[in-house]
């Protein structure tokens, strides 16, 4: 029965894994978009999370919270005062293929931990 138990534990754990990389893939692939179409980006704290505002000529092109710390952490790293325009907005958006990959390459580390 104790067995059981583990393995259904073990599951759960591994579906869960799956499901949080996958929701940090896409948003990934939003940043990404969203990168394209702005010329600044906006952090804020909120909670456990983090809502990012990418704006263009004044106006909020998207808006949406970042529920991944790793990615959190990144984004803010590359961020002045949670603020992120001209050119380290420039840079991260031309580089954010190594940008995903540094948050990837962490939260592989994180998850060997």
């Amino acid at each position: 029965m104790n067995l059981l138990r583990i393995v259904h534990v073990l599951d759960l754990l591994i579906s869960y894994n799956t499901l949080y990389k996958y929701m940090t893939m896409k948003e990934l692939e939003r940043i990404q978009k969203a990168l394209r179409h702005s010329n600044t980006l906006v952090l804020k704290d909120r909670e456990e999370k983090v809502e990012c505002s990418f704006i263009k000529e004044g106006l909020v092109y998207e808006n949406f919270q970042i529920e991944n710390n790793v990615l959190a952490t990144a984004l803010q790293e590359a961020s002045v005062n949670g603020i992120v325009e001209g050119l380290h907005f420039e840079r991260l958006k031309n580089r954010y293929e190594w940008f995903a990959l540094r948050v990837k390459s962490r939260m592989l580390l994180d998850t060997l931990k």
